[in-house]
């Protein structure tokens, strides 16, 4: 790119450089397999300033992790008001310090503290804080065989004492058909739920921000139209694997980063510009 047209790009556009990049063959790589995972979800109430608050807990964990074929068990945490505001998040991981075989007949994971990766320090305002400081342990039983929504993890603290059991997470119904087609997408791709933070704070800066503006309802019915067309070419693309991880990273999270700090006709504009480049490089009508 030049530099005069790199200086004049906006915001949203240079993000989806890379993707870009990857989408005309400038980043040829082999595409890494995705791993299967699990994801186990509980959630706690809370009173924060006088206002109803929803600590959110999404536990990924490997389904190879059965067989004690695992290293790594991520943490999702956002929190939100009782009425559905996106407030703060979260993203720890846990390496996976030993591994045997459990009584039941599955798995009990030695996991050393959580560490931080992305958004929010929020672990310690909850109940797991004690992940943060020392071994906890996880155990898995899981039946591959069985019906979504009838496996469980328990958590047990560095003293193997039992703290509580986490059930497999169903999506709301409720949230199904809410279209945010890019953002799904790169969602589905990292095995996160429909209702995960992302999607929801996404969501509710549609409908709460975009919706209102003087052109909002004409934005959100090009999107669908656009958004459907470009999700389709990703998915027929030979390098999908490596745009999605692009796009999570670059469009997702770029988002994210913007929406904590409440610019939001900035994330706005952020993810139109975006779109339209990807729009281009796929050669999207």
């Amino acid at each position: 790119m030049k530099r005069k047209e790199f200086i004049t790009k906006s915001a949203g556009a240079l993000a989806a450089v890379s993707a870009v990049g990857i989408i005309k063959g400038v980043a040829q790589t082999e595409q890494p397999a995705k791993a299967e995972n699990w994801t186990f979800f509980f959630a706690s109430d809370f009173t924060l300033k006088g206002v109803g608050h929803k600590m959110n807990y999404f536990f990924k964990v490997p389904k190879s992790a059965a067989n004690c074929d695992v290293s790594e068990v991520l943490l999702n945490i956002n929190i939100s008001t009782l009425a559905g505001v996106q407030k703060r998040f979260g993203t720890f991981s846990t390496e996976v310090k030993k591994c045997k075989n459990s009584d039941s007949g599955g798995a009990q994971l030695k996991c050393c503290p959580y560490e931080w990766l992305k958004g929010d320090g929020i672990l310690d305002d909850g109940e797991l804080g004690f992940f943060l400081e020392g071994y906890s342990y996880i155990i898995i039983d899981p039946d591959p065989t069985k019906a979504k929504g009838k496996n469980f993890i328990e958590i047990l603290d560095k003293k193997k004492s039992f703290v509580m059991k986490v059930n497999e997470y169903v999506p709301s119904k409720s949230s199904g058909g809410s279209e945010c087609f890019l953002t799904t997408a790169c969602v589905n791709h990292k095995g996160l739920a429909d209702d995960c933070f992302e999607l929801e704070s996404l969501r509710w800066l549609r409908d709460s921000v975009v919706r209102k503006q003087n052109d909002g309802d004409a934005l959100i019915k090009e999107y669908y139209r656009i958004g459907p067309a470009i999700v389709e070419a990703i998915e027929q693309h030979p390098m999908k694997c490596q745009i999605l991880d692009s796009m999570y990273n670059d469009l997702i999270l770029g988002s994210m980063s913007m929406l904590q700090k409440e610019q939001y006709q900035e994330t706005v504009k952020f993810y139109i510009d975006y779109s339209l480049e990807m729009k281009k490089a796929l050669g999207v009508n």
